[in-house]
């Protein structure tokens, strides 16, 4: 029998502090099974870390649903928002996004989750892989957000930062959400390396999109790609709990230290 989103997290932090009511801002299908959320959040106390969730309640639902953040906290810092992106099931709350949600809508939100990174000039030389399957690009995304505007803001100590690696899939090229901004990031900043992969659907060859399964040997060459020894590479994985555990086992596999293998799986 499956649990609840508060069934899987009662043991996950969460900042009492941090619950805000807000209102949704915008809504927009991104992909044929994925709305896009802005989200105006009325508290100014309010923040997250990337790679956090929120505990998300919509008006009339009895159940709580859990969604992680894909923006930046800057965006909510400087205009009191951030962003969601939910595939839809009949999961109650994934559904009301899907069939009942408007700009306009009344929800409560409030922050949680163990798993966050944030990049600073204080640990710009990390070396970052980002394994994510489907909605789950959404808490690496934020990390490859906050990357990215660090290294802009940063450019005095280029030569010190260290290299970005994205290996996402979806089932198909339209399901690779964010596809267009990603890319961009990859072409303004050279530290940035990204893969992308679909698992039921062909593709160009010369889109740089592999029409199948990520495997050992492609992340064995994005290591390699990256220059750096593998022990010096941080990996953070959201996807589903076999592929998690499968890909922690390559990434031991080639090197990576245990405690550089950094996952939160709760849905």
């Amino acid at each position: 029998m499956s649990s609840t989103h508060l069934e899987k997290t009662k043991d996950v932090f969460r900042d009492p502090k941090i619950f805000s009511s807000a209102t949704i801002n915008k809504i927009t299908s991104i992909s044929p099974t994925v709305k896009y959320l802005q989200v105006k959040v009325d508290s100014k106390e309010f923040t997250f870390k990337p790679g956090q969730w929120v505990d998300f309640i919509a008006p009339g639902l009895s159940t709580v649903g859990g969604f992680s953040m894909c923006s930046s906290p800057s965006l909510l810092r400087n205009e009191n928002l951030l962003e969601l992106a939910v595939k839809y099931s009949t999961h109650p709350p994934a559904h009301w996004v899907h069939t009942q949600c408007v700009p306009g809508s009344r929800v409560s939100l409030q922050v949680g989750g163990n798993l966050s990174y944030e990049m600073s000039r204080e640990n710009i030389a990390d070396n970052l892989l980002l394994i994510a399957a489907g909605v789950g690009l959404n808490p690496l995304l934020s990390i490859m957000r906050v990357t990215f505007h660090c290294h802009e803001n940063n450019m005095d100590t280029s030569t010190l930062f260290g290299k970005t690696s994205l290996c996402y899939t979806a089932t198909t090229h339209d399901e690779l959400l964010f596809k267009d901004e990603i890319s961009t990031i990859e072409s303004s900043d050279k530290t940035f390396n990204i893969q992308y992969f679909v698992t039921r659907q062909s593709c160009y060859t010369n889109e740089n999109i592999h029409p199948r399964r990520m495997n050992e040997t492609d992340l064995s060459k994005t290591i390699k790609k990256m220059d750096v020894r593998p022990q010096d590479v941080i990996s953070y994985l959201c996807a589903p709990p076999e592929m998690m555990k499968e890909m922690e086992s390559v990434l031991r596999k080639i090197g990576l230290l245990k405690e550089n293998i950094c996952y939160e799986s709760w849905w």
